[in-house]
């Protein structure tokens, strides 16, 4: 499982472990802010071994739900919100 795998780095890793793991299979959570876009996700080379899932990994109830469903055996949080700007006017959505 990659949170924020909709985003630049993410989606690069994503398509680095398609790639390189045939033996993986990647489920993606993004909540699709600003910086998360499907269009960084719609070149993948095998789709079958990849799932995307709209989410937010501060909604206990989702995050939730994606762990009881998918029973991920790595997880790795690539998301963040990390404009400076958007820290300065809304810090809690940072903390």
């Amino acid at each position: 499982m990659i949170t924020g795998g909709a985003g630049f780095i993410g989606s690069n890793l994503v398509r680095t472990i398609l790639r390189d793991r045939p033996d993986i299979r990647v489920v993606v959570l993004d909540k699709l802010t600003y910086a998360g876009s499907l269009e960084n996700l719609r070149d993948l080379p095998d789709e079958s071994r990849f799932e995307f899932r709209r989410a937010d990994i501060a909604n206990s109830k989702d995050i939730s739900a994606a762990f009881a469903e998918i029973r991920p055996q790595c997880v790795l949080n690539l998301a963040a919100e990390s404009h400076v700007v958007r820290s300065i006017d809304s810090p809690g959505t940072f903390i």
